[in-house]
């Protein structure tokens, strides 16, 4: 990305993997509010 002069954004949740599947034990509503924010915001972003 910085030999083309790109901006990256890397997100990372300390969760479980299948974090944001309610069916999960591990699921974790606060993780899954914030990646779902994070989803929107890039299509509203780069697709409107």
């Amino acid at each position: 990305m910085k030999i083309n002069s790109k901006q990256i954004e890397i997100v990372e949740f300390d969760a479980d993997h299948a974090f944001a599947n309610p069916s999960n034990p591990q699921f974790n509503q606060e993780f899954t509010a914030k990646a779902n924010d994070a989803v929107y915001n890039f299509i509203k972003t780069f697709f409107e």
